[in-house]
């Protein structure tokens, strides 16, 4: 698991694409009391669970770019990324690399 409480760059971001087959994030604010609970929750699954995924917990306040990129707009916000994204549910890894 991997708090990220400061701006990410694109480099970052691409290491972990390349890294992991399947990335999970929660994007949270600290000041949002239904972020602070899905973030005690996130914390709490057990990591086994996730073998070649990264969990990762997104800090929006310091991200803003990235949030807007990715089109999301409430908090908190569970986001699955995949390297082969194919389903519209997903993001299209191509929209990731132009950060």
């Amino acid at each position: 698991m991997q708090i990220v409480d400061y701006k990410i760059s694109k480099e970052f971001l691409k290491k972990i694409l390349v890294d992991n087959k399947k990335i999970i994030a929660l994007f949270h604010a600290n000041w949002s009391s239904s972020s602070n609970l899905m973030k005690k929750n996130f914390l709490k699954e057990e990591e086994d669970s996730y073998k070649n995924i990264k969990k990762m917990i997104i800090d929006i306040d310091k991200n803003r770019e990235l949030i807007k990129k990715l089109g999301i707009n409430q908090i908190p916000s569970l986001v699955s990324i995949t390297k082969d994204s194919l389903n519209e549910n997903d993001f299209i890894i191509n929209s990731l690399r132009s950060i």
